[in-house]
């Protein structure tokens, strides 16, 4: 997954700003793409072992801290549409 020039401007200016909720660094945060897996397990019925699995895909957006290294993962959908107020 790769950025477009629009799309680095934008989340380059939501994601950049403020400080580190570790360390308080103001320091501008390392920032990479990812694909994210989630997986949920539903048991349908509680007497049976069988268990559905489903599997969930989603972009998002890692950010790190350059000076104490603490991830943060967002949603690049949420970040793009949703906290765009300008």
């Amino acid at each position: 997954m790769k950025f477009t020039a629009s799309e680095e401007e934008k989340i380059g200016r939501h994601l950049n700003s403020g400080q580190c909720p570790n360390c308080g660094s103001d320091e501008k945060k390392y920032i990479y793409p990812q694909k994210v897996d989630r997986i949920t397990l539903r048991e349908h019925r509680p007497h049976d072992e069988d268990m559905d699995m489903e599997i969930n895909s989603y972009e998002a957006i890692l950010t790190q801290c350059p000076i104490c290294g603490m991830l943060m993962l967002f949603s690049k959908h949420f970040i793009l549409n949703g906290r765009d107020a300008s």
